[in-house]
């Protein structure tokens, strides 16, 4: 896999990810709500991370990338 499937991914893990903290906490488990919910945190902040390009799917105008992000920066 590259970067450029990571917002596919996070798209996609979001719905899985949801899904499995839902049932955990209905289900309750011990303490795995607990890490189901840091995985969900943590795949939101990849959603986030990328939300400028995500834009579009919400209706809303793209925003292209900045130059000043540092995956943009060539050594």
């Amino acid at each position: 896999m590259t970067h450029h499937f990571s917002k596919l991914g996070a798209e996609i893990n979001f719905g899985i990810l949801l899904n499995v903290f839902v049932i955990t906490i209905s289900m309750d488990f011990n303490f795995t709500p607990v890490i189901t919910f840091s995985m969900l945190l943590a795949n939101l902040g990849l959603i986030f991370w990328h939300w400028g390009e995500l834009r579009s799917f919400l209706n809303l105008p793209y925003v292209p990338d900045s130059a000043g992000r540092e995956e943009n920066k060539t050594t």
